[in-house]
């Protein structure tokens, strides 16, 4: 199922950068390259099995490690690690708790083109507005959610100059 419906086609899209929380399976973390052809695909997760499970299933998609590389780090506590991620990406996507996402304000403002796309998930929908109030502080604007079954996800533009 996907959350948001496309509305441009991805053939500008370069650099996709996906962080992950461990209560999400590693199979999950993959994004077919039918929908990303030729994009340079970067996953980080703090569990050294979801970051294994993840390269295994890229592989099992044939999806080439020269455009998908996965990292075990924190971005959050390790700034030698988070220097590592060199580069500007097109799209972030973020499935996590509503605390990590907030801190995590500042490094998608980092890691994010200007005029990129935000996609957080794994908000309760209580927390929704904070975690969006949070992230839009540090130069992003909501441009659409999707609340199903208590669960929060939220699409953003990066527009900071």
């Amino acid at each position: 199922m996907r959350v948001f419906q496309s509305r441009q086609p991805l053939l500008h899209i370069h650099r996709v950068f996906f962080c992950y929380d461990t209560n999400v399976r590693g199979d999950k973390y993959i994004v077919s390259d039918r929908d990303f052809s030729a994009v340079h695909k970067l996953a980080v997760d703090i569990e050294e099995n979801a970051v294994a499970a993840a390269m295994e299933n890229a592989e099992k998609n044939h999806i080439s490690t020269e455009c998908y590389k996965a990292y075990c780090g924190n971005v959050l506590c390790d700034d030698s690690f988070a220097d590592k991620i060199d580069a500007k990406y097109d799209i972030i996507t973020a499935n996590i708790v509503a605390d990590v996402l907030i801190a995590m304000g500042n490094l998608f403002d980092r890691y994010l083109k200007n005029n990129g796309i935000l996609i957080i998930s794994g908000i309760i929908e209580e927390r929704m507005d904070e975690v969006v109030n949070a992230v839009e502080k540090c130069g992003f604007t909501a441009l659409e959610n999707n609340i199903k079954e208590g669960w929060a996800a939220v699409k953003l533009i990066h527009n900071k100059i």
